[in-house]
């Protein structure tokens, strides 16, 4: 059986279930403060410190029996230069499944579940008792790096903190994520990263004048894209398809501005020498929107599109950022299959399901990979 995670409710959590874990001598002696708790003190505790918070606490399952409680305090945390949310979170797992091996499944479930559903949260931290070799060893597996030691009601503990990294999508139309980077997307989803996807066009009213808002328009697919790609905010603009420049850049990069409420630490977007106007002027807005300035540490990656970028003679595709995608490549391929199959062409047109996967093995062999997909980098700032 798998691990789930679900948000508990205030109004139906068994406290004294949580008090008795928490007794448990084992588990006490992990605590900063061991002694025993009664109920009438516990619960006091228990329901300020984790049920008025920016993040609900979290139950573990393994099928349906309760194995774990993951508490988060966040309300009264933040970065003091970007104000973004810090949540710290601690985890009492019961003890008959105590050293089976369900942490980090656990705590990967939970970083997941926090980078997706509050994107405001720039780190989650923990605060690990010297003597709990178990626990620091656990979260160090799960990619919390060490900080610091600090002092704990007279004892020694180690201070720990996981970075969430966030990535932003920029696409002139529905079907240049998955062409592009859609294997990337997968591969750094899965790695826990937070990702929005915004397109500008819906990608197919320049073909055909029509009301037929289903058939001639991919925005309505972003919903399953997303789900396949593991993206986990999209929107999506009206822009003129095929004919964003005659739009001003300025209310290019206001759209942007107006859907990016976080500081990404990577941003995809499109190449500058793209044979599609349209992924040319996004590529544009893009350096303007995030030019470089108070030391903002962004990494910004063009990837390549069949049929786009290699459609110019001229486009000079520098890749030279390789992302290791042989675990999610054919999640590439069945996005593209199940959203975008009516865009694909049949090989040798270099939009074919035949070439896209050439591609990424031929990306894969020039750096002793299996399949990789490309990038060519814009700027990054260590």
């Amino acid at each position: 059986m798998s691990i789930t995670i679900r948000k508990v409710d205030k109004t139906d959590v068994d406290g004294k279930l949580i008090m008795k874990w928490r007794n448990d001598d084992t588990t006490r002696k992990m605590c900063f403060n061991s002694e025993l708790k009664e109920w009438d003190t516990f619960k006091i505790m228990f329901y300020e410190k984790y049920f008025d918070n920016y993040i609900e606490p979290f139950f573990a399952y393994l099928g349906d029996t309760k194995i774990c409680f993951i508490g988060c305090v966040s309300n009264h945390l933040a970065d003091p230069e970007t104000n973004e949310k810090i949540c710290k979170i601690g985890i009492n797992m019961c003890p008959d499944y105590r050293g089976k091996g369900y942490g980090k499944s656990i705590i990967k479930k939970v970083i997941q579940l926090i980078s997706s559903n509050y994107p405001k949260t720039k780190k989650i931290i923990a605060q690990i008792k010297c003597a709990n070799i178990a626990s620091s060893r656990l979260f160090l597996s799960c990619g919390f790096k060490y900080v610091e030691k600090k002092n704990i009601c007279n004892t020694e503990c180690l201070m720990t903190e996981y970075n969430i990294k966030k990535l932003l999508i920029l696409t002139a139309h529905p079907d240049d994520e998955t062409l592009g980077a859609g294997a990337t997307i997968k591969r750094l989803n899965n790695e826990g990263y937070y990702s929005k996807l915004i397109t500008f066009t819906d990608g197919e009213s320049s073909r055909q004048e029509t009301n037929d808002t289903v058939n001639y328009n991919r925005n309505h697919v972003l919903d399953s894209v997303c789900k396949d790609l593991g993206i986990t905010d999209c929107a999506f603009g009206c822009f003129p398809d095929n004919k964003m420049d005659s739009v001003p850049l300025l209310d290019l990069c206001k759209f942007i501005e107006k859907n990016v409420d976080f500081e990404p630490d990577i941003i995809l977007t499109h190449h500058r020498k793209c044979n599609n106007i349209d992924h040319a002027l996004v590529y544009k807005a893009t350096i303007t929107v995030f030019r470089p300035q108070l030391g903002n540490k962004i990494k910004i990656m063009s990837y390549f599109i069949p049929s786009s970028t290699d459609y110019n003679p001229f486009s000079n595709f520098n890749g030279n950022m390789y992302y290791d995608v042989e675990d999610t490549f054919q999640t590439k391929l069945q996005c593209l299959k199940n959203n975008y199959n009516k865009e694909m062409r049949k090989y040798p047109h270099t939009r074919s399901y035949e070439n896209i996967e050439n591609l990424m093995k031929v990306w894969g062999s020039e750096v002793g990979l299996k399949y990789a997909e490309k990038f060519e980098l814009v700027r990054n700032i260590n």
